[in-house]
């Protein structure tokens, strides 16, 4: 009986604990993403296309060297049952020298950069806009130690108050004709003030130190993380490297704003249970039938909310652009709504990757990237010949692909396939189709009879897609609308 009682009390605090990091993470993402995209939309009609088509340039290089200083550590943080202050110390050590090779190199390799891109003023934004690798790896041990932790709350107040600055500091510096150096500098300066936040909140004081037998646990499954992480930061970038070196910035502006718009519900709500379901699923792993029922959960859940966002998005992607952005970015609108189809699939094969590093397998994890990529490259060297459209549907291909192999593999871990995935996914989706197909022939019949204003357009065309969707999922007793409601009353 009495260790009936303790088991009931640990479930009952375990569940507290999540609950209230749900909430915090909630209002950090909600709130940081509410700034990011205000933030964007005012930059977007201050700024030109091809200025933030000569960001998007050099975010491959500063995806992999991210990638590199992190090390795989932060993963390596947070799983782990026990942590001694010489192994965080050297994690950090670590972390610190790498973001310094890394700058180092990035420096060196500017003008090469420039040169491939036909574009010499790209020499002095990589130099500086590099400097955040400096200031991220400074932070990233406080960062995952406050992730294990689940204080989602320091977090959060440390990074709100960065985004505010930055994105203020942008948008005047954008207002006054600072061009594209509003943005390098708005990046620099909000990498500063998270780095700096942290250090004052968190109780983790580093010191430098080195002990290789601290990390060689952390190091063998990190560095296949790494691998992985070069790889996949490659691909996702690889569409930068094509678009603008075959055709130029302006364009490259249209592709990275379809594409950072589309997802844009995927990072907030994906970011917001992905930061609990992590370390909750790492808590759980060695229970398969807890972790599948929480990972059935967490899937539909975040399918329930991404699939007729990104649905409706696709259907009003023209009056949402112009409203949001004005007319001169309507060259993005086709890009975006074929974006959208990949947005809808990232959360499925995304979620079924977070087993594989729950269960340790990152050997496993290493191997499905490279088929994956293996693939990607067969896709993308016949796609790459139909144009920029061409290479859109190449990625939605490549989606399906990566959808099936994760699938396979972390289902099989678990005992939950893809069909038995898409099956439970299956109503929503139907109902998701159904609300957005009602929505489109609103839109029309507004068109021709109503008004052509974009916010009104948008505006009663939102309203009728929540409360059909809404209603379908009340009567059809949709389980995920019940989870949204208990997190509402606890």
């Amino acid at each position: 009986m009495g260790d009936s009682s303790e088991a009931m009390k640990e479930e009952k605090t375990l569940k507290q604990k999540v609950v209230s990091s749900l909430l915090w993470s909630f209002l950090q993402t909600a709130l940081s993403n509410g700034i990011s995209i205000i933030t964007s939309i005012i930059l977007a009609r201050l700024l030109m296309p091809s200025e933030f088509g000569l960001i998007a340039m050099i975010t491959l290089f500063i995806g992999i060297g991210n990638v590199l200083i992190n090390g795989g550590f932060s993963n390596s943080i947070i799983r782990s049952s026990e942590l001694d202050t010489e192994e965080i110390n050297s994690i950090f050590t670590v972390n610190f020298t790498l973001s310094i090779l890394v700058y180092s190199l990035m420096f060196v390799l500017a003008p090469s950069i420039a040169n491939y891109f036909h574009q010499p003023t790209l020499i002095l934004i990589t130099r500086v806009y590099c400097l955040i690798f400096v200031f991220n790896a400074l932070a990233s041990v406080h960062t995952a130690i406050l992730s294990k932790q689940m204080d989602f709350k320091k977090l959060t107040f440390a990074n709100l108050p960065a985004l505010v600055i930055s994105g203020g500091i942008a948008i005047i510096l954008a207002y006054l004709g600072f061009k594209v150096w509003s943005l390098v500098y708005s990046a620099l300066v909000q990498s500063i003030i998270v780095f700096v936040q942290l250090w004052f909140l968190s109780s983790f004081k580093p010191v430098l130190m080195f002990k290789w037998h601290k990390l060689k646990s952390h190091f063998h499954f990190g560095y296949k993380l790494v691998i992985s992480g070069l790889l996949d930061t490659l691909f996702m970038n690889i569409y930068n490297l094509i678009i603008g070196r075959k055709y130029n910035s302006t364009e490259l502006g249209y592709y990275t704003r379809a594409d950072s718009l589309q997802m844009y519900p995927v990072n907030i709500f994906s970011s917001i249970v992905n930061k609990i379901s992590y370390p909750l699923m790492s808590q759980i792993k060695h229970d398969d039938a807890q972790l599948k029922s929480t990972y059935q959960k967490i899937l539909k859940l975040v399918t329930y909310i991404i699939t007729p966002t990104l649905l409706y998005m696709m259907v009003m992607a023209q009056p949402l652009f112009r409203l949001l952005f004005t007319d001169k970015w309507d060259n993005a609108v086709p890009y975006f709504q074929i974006l959208c189809i990949t947005g809808i699939l990232y959360p499925i094969h995304s979620y079924n990757l977070q087993i594989l590093n729950v269960k340790g397998r990152s050997d496993l994890f290493l191997k499905l990237e490279i088929v994956k990529k293996i693939c990607f490259i067969l896709v993308l060297l016949i796609s790459v010949n139909f144009g920029i459209i061409g290479l859109l549907y190449g990625s939605v291909l490549n989606s399906l692909i990566a959808l099936f192999v994760n699938t396979y593999f972390s289902g099989s871990l678990i005992l939950y396939s893809l069909k038995h995935q898409l099956v439970d996914l299956l109503p929503i989706l139907i109902l998701a189709i159904f609300t957005m197909i009602v929505v489109y022939f609103w839109d029309q019949f507004q068109i021709l009879n109503i008004s052509t204003s974009n916010l009104f357009r948008v505006f009663t065309s939102s309203m009728i897609a929540i409360i059909l969707y809404l209603s379908g999922s009340y009567i059809f007793k949709f389980s995920s609308l019940r989870e949204l409601h208990k997190l509402k009353t606890v």
